[in-house]
C-alpha cells in the first residue's frame, strides 16, 4: 500500500498450486473487480501474476485484443524466482518479505494448515468500500 497521496499498487497474485474449485466465490471476485476498478483504477500500476498456468495464458491472450495497450502493459507473468527479484526491486524492504515469505509459505510443502493460515492473517489487508 502507497503511504502518500499518489503512490500506485502492484498487485502481485501467486497462482501456485491454485485449484479453481476451491476459489470460486464469485461475490468476492466481484467485488474485489469493483473495488480495484472504482477506487485504484489510476493507481494500479502493475498486475503480475506468478507461475500463470499455460491453460489460463492462452485465455490471457485470448482476452488481451479486447484491452487497450496501457492495460494490457500492466500485465506481467513471472516465474517465482523473477517475482522474488522483483519484489526486491520494487517494493519497499518490509513488504517485499512480507510478500516473499507468503510465496514461500505457499510452496513449502513440509508448512502446516496453521502456518499458512497465521501467514495469510499477519499479511492481510482489508479492502475499501465503494
Amino acid at each position: 500500500m502507497a503511504d502518500d497521496a499518489d503512490g500506485q499498487i502492484i498487485l502481485l497474485i501467486d497462482m501456485h498450486g491454485l485449484r479453481a474449485s476451491l476459489n470460486a466465490d464469485y461475490q468476492a471476485i466481484k467485488e474485489l473487480a469493483q473495488t480495484m476498478g472504482c477506487v485504484f483504477a489510476e493507481r494500479l500500476h502493475r498486475i503480475v501474476l506468478v507461475d500463470f498456468s499455460s491453460a489460463a495464458q492462452t485465455m490471457w491472450w485470448m482476452l488481451k485484443p479486447f484491452l487497450s495497450a496501457a492495460t494490457q502493459q500492466k500485465f506481467a507473468f513471472l516465474s517465482f524466482r523473477n517475482a522474488l527479484r522483483l519484489c526486491d526491486e520494487e517494493l519497499h524492504e518490509e513488504t517485499a518479505k512480507r510478500v516473499q515469505d507468503s510465496m514461500k509459505v505457499n510452496r513449502d510443502e513440509q508448512a502446516s494448515v496453521k502456518s499458512r493460515e497465521l501467514q495469510a492473517e499477519l499479511t492481510t489487508v482489508p479492502l475499501p468500500r465503494c
